[in-house]
C-alpha cells in the first residue's frame, strides 16, 4: 500500500507549472506553446493553471514511444 507521506509530486492528481517544468526540464515558453497547441491539457481554477499528472505521464510515454520508432 502506498505511503500517505509520499513526496513524489507526480503521485498527486493535479500538479502545477513548476512541477511540470522541473520534471520535463523545459522552459515556461515551451510549456505555453504546448498548452496553445493542445499537446498537454490543462485546467484553470481561480486563475491558476493545473495539469493532471496522468496526462503528463502519458505525454512522456508517448514521447518515448515516438523515439523508439
Amino acid at each position: 500500500m502506498p505511503s500517505l507521506n509520499n513526496n513524489d509530486p507526480l503521485d498527486r492528481e493535479f500538479i502545477d507549472k513548476q512541477v511540470v517544468l522541473q520534471e520535463l526540464h523545459i522552459s515556461e515558453r515551451t510549456l505555453q506553446n504546448w498548452r496553445s497547441k493542445g499537446k498537454l491539457p490543462f485546467y484553470k481554477v481561480g486563475g491558476k493553471i493545473w495539469y493532471k499528472s496522468k496526462e503528463l505521464k502519458k505525454l512522456i510515454d508517448d514521447s518515448k514511444a515516438a523515439v523508439k520508432k
